[in-house]
């Protein structure tokens, strides 16, 4: 049987060290094996949910999926603990979750749920129709092959990529390689 997240405990101590993997405090290698005997949860479980909870904290949207009592959890723990503009961005990223997984024929009315729930809890002036959704094209890791990257290392210039997200602009933070005048093979994720 699956494991689901649902009880208020687990959610705690994955939470809080989603937290330390974010922050780059503690390696996701070395988190799992902290949670693996605190908790039901398979490694990869474990490692999407550090992931769903990076992608919250960037307000990018995400494909993997949780369970609608998690999602809220996350949502007012983001808001207790980094504050309002950080719960915009992680009602951004569920909202983009939502949208992603209907347009694959899998709808979670309990995204939308979770999104609004925290939003009442929360006490703040938020209109779930209104929260921006940042496309799923955008990517944070480009993948160059090594084999083309060594045959044009002299041809190699760095820029800083910004993607927008509704009226905001948010720095995607991951410095890209683009390669002129050569056809290189380029894999974004």
């Amino acid at each position: 049987m699956a494991f689901v997240l649902e009880k208020l405990d687990n959610m705690k101590v994955i939470y809080e060290t989603a937290k330390k993997v974010y922050k780059r405090e503690l390696a996701v290698s070395a988190a799992v094996k902290e949670l693996s005997p605190k908790t039901a949860a398979k490694e990869s479980s474990l490692q999407m949910y550090f992931n769903i909870y990076s992608c919250m904290r960037s307000g990018k949207t995400y494909k993997m999926g949780t369970s609608e009592a998690f999602t809220q959890f996350l949502l007012e723990q983001i808001l207790q603990d980094e504050g309002e503009e950080a719960f915009m961005l992680a009602l951004t990223a569920v909202k983009g979750n939502a949208v992603y997984r209907k347009s694959k024929n899998n709808a979670q009315p309990g995204l939308q749920r979770a999104c609004i729930n925290a939003i009442k809890k929360s006490g703040l002036s938020i209109d779930y129709t209104s929260i921006p959704v940042s496309n799923l094209t955008e990517s944070t890791r480009i993948s160059i092959l090594t084999s083309d990257l060594d045959k044009l290392k002299a041809s190699i210039h760095v820029f800083e990529w910004t993607t927008g997200v509704g009226e905001q602009s948010c720095n995607i933070g991951t410095t890209v390689i683009f390669l002129f005048s050569y056809n290189m093979k380029l894999y974004c994720n």
